[in-house]
């Protein structure tokens, strides 16, 4: 949705331009459950069990969450290193 934002306001409101908005839309929201797919699946490999709240803490975060945690997991040892650097 950030790519979305970033779009000039004559792009994001009414007019000729709602079909590629909406397909905009759509194209953020699979990036960032793309990303967060793919964080819990590497999550899950590498620590197996996530707790619900940890699950939720993703669930929940911003894209820009994802990038740094998903970044973290390569020199992480624990979850902890992950969420609370």
């Amino acid at each position: 949705m950030e790519a979305f934002n970033e779009l000039p306001l004559s792009l994001r409101s009414g007019g000729p331009f709602d079909s590629w908005r909406a397909c905009l839309r759509r194209l953020a929201k699979g990036r960032v459950e793309g990303a967060r797919s793919v964080l819990l699946k590497l999550l899950a490999l590498k620590f197996t069990a996530l707790s619900a709240e940890l699950e939720e803490r993703i669930a929940h975060g911003s894209e820009a969450d994802l990038e740094q945690w998903s970044e973290r997991i390569l020199s992480a040892s624990s979850l902890d290193e992950v969420f609370h650097r």
